[in-house]
């Protein structure tokens, strides 16, 4: 008896599908993942004076205000690197 070999054929009409459907996966998981694994702000006084707090890399930026009620732009880099308190001096991010 022969056998036709319809299993290889169903394999290969099928694979654009199945590596659709993987990579969509991936990219979902990825998405959920960074979300996941991302670092939180850190903690300290500047959050009660300063908004839009945001990370990148080591750096942490957020505005905040100065003497004169004014938001400033601001950043720390190394923010990681402040075992103490991270604050707001008068508009600009600083350890102490």
């Amino acid at each position: 008896m022969t056998q036709s070999n319809n299993n290889s054929v169903n394999f290969w009409t099928s694979l654009p599908g199945i590596i659709t459907a993987f990579t969509s996966l991936v990219v979902a998981l990825g998405g959920g993942l960074t979300y996941f694994f991302k670092t939180p702000i850190p903690s300290g006084s500047y959050q009660g004076t300063c908004i839009s707090s945001s990370l990148k890399g080591n750096t942490l930026s957020a505005e905040c205000k100065d003497s004169n009620g004014q938001y400033q732009k601001t950043s720390y880099k190394n923010f990681k690197d402040c075992s103490n308190d991270l604050t707001n001096n008068n508009g600009t991010l600083e350890c102490r």
